[in-house]
């Protein structure tokens, strides 16, 4: 190194330039085969472990965060109508109690590949009886404020069991639900609809 630095000239700048390349870290074989990593086929494997993480991501938010369906039928007419989105989140079943009157998407208790929307109406313990199509729980008349249509049925009364919930369509004359004779474990619940996401000129909040 203090030769390097005392030469001068012409013949010192050449011994300088050669002392230089042999302290160069450009040498480094470690440098050069990072250098050659950077060709397409480096490219290639960065860009598959992008799309596989950002595809595990999905998977994971699907399966335990949140979940998109599209309504078919009419059974929760005017709450939801075919071809509407909704958001169905899956978080708060392992925390916080379900409430009368939520709305969840269910596997259906006879045909668990099916999957149902319907409006809770009475909890496990509870029950349940239906006059003139005005529901009563436990004695007392449930207010529907939601419901559009009248409803002239009968049904009941029928006992809840533990851990299951009686649910019924916001459009009664057009709902196959809990009157059918089953009702919804917690465990066939897929989420709780928390709003309406298609269209968005009928967004809205559940």
């Amino acid at each position: 190194m203090d030769r390097r630095l005392s030469c001068s000239g012409e013949e010192g700048g050449r011994e300088e330039l050669r002392v230089w390349e042999r302290l160069s870290p450009i040498r480094d074989r470690s440098t050069l085969v990072v250098y050659r990593g950077g060709g397409g086929g480096g490219w290639f494997w960065y860009g598959l472990r992008s799309f596989l993480l950002a595809l595990g991501l999905v998977v994971l938010l699907r399966v335990f965060v949140v979940e998109l369906f599209v309504v078919s039928g009419s059974s929760m007419w005017p709450t939801m109508e075919t071809r509407q989105v909704i958001v169905v989140e899956k978080v708060s079943l392992w925390f916080f109690p379900i409430h009368r009157q939520s709305i969840i998407v269910f596997r259906h208790p006879l045909k668990p590949w099916k999957r149902l929307v319907k409006r809770v109406i009475a909890l496990g313990g509870e029950r349940v009886w239906i006059r003139s199509g005005r529901v009563y729980i436990n004695g007392r008349r449930l207010e529907e404020r939601y419901l559009h249509c009248s409803f002239s049925g009968n049904f009941g009364p029928f006992l809840v069991p533990a851990g299951s919930y009686f649910v019924l369509g916001d459009n009664r004359d057009h709902s196959v639900d809990s009157r059918y004779g089953w009702v919804v474990r917690w465990g066939d619940i897929v989420g709780v609809c928390r709003c309406r996401f298609w269209p968005f000129s009928r967004f809205r909040f559940y």
